[in-house]
């Protein structure tokens, strides 16, 4: 997970079991005294694999924290699993072995099928034989 803004060292932060936000936080330290973090159902959440936390500090010591996706090519980079059922075909392209047809094939299929499917299900969508499915699964 990563962890940055108002704080003094931004970057990447191995992910325990049960770690919430302002515990990152905390270990990145942050430039100035807070108070108190907002909103509160955020600083008390818990983080999972490919969150990236961002605190913003106002001058009266109040700290807004968001938390967003780690963006697909990040993940790629750094080996952080990617969420199948998120991704749309631009994202999926920058998985090597997909193009732009089988990602789209990709997405109708999670369409056509609920909305949602595992890493396994890839071997249902038209082009991805188990050859291809080998070399892919390892992103999912």
């Amino acid at each position: 997970m990563h962890a940055g803004g108002d704080v003094a060292h931004p970057g990447m932060y191995p992910l325990t079991a049960n770690m919430m936000t302002v515990d990152v936080i905390k270990m990145a330290i942050p430039l100035n005294s807070l108070k108190n973090l907002v909103p509160t159902a955020v600083a008390a959440q818990h983080l999972k694999n490919g969150d990236d936390v961002r605190l913003k500090i106002g001058e009266n010591g109040q700290g807004a924290v968001t938390i967003e996706p780690i963006p697909a090519p990040e993940k790629i980079i750094m080996g952080i699993p990617l969420d199948i059922n998120t991704m749309g075909v631009s994202d999926l392209c920058l998985v090597s072995g997909i193009g732009p047809k089988t990602a789209k094939r990709i997405v109708e299929y999670r369409q056509n099928n609920g909305g949602a499917m595992t890493p396994e299900e890839l071997q249902n969508v038209e082009g991805i034989g188990e050859k291809k499915y080998k070399n892919i699964k390892m992103h999912f």
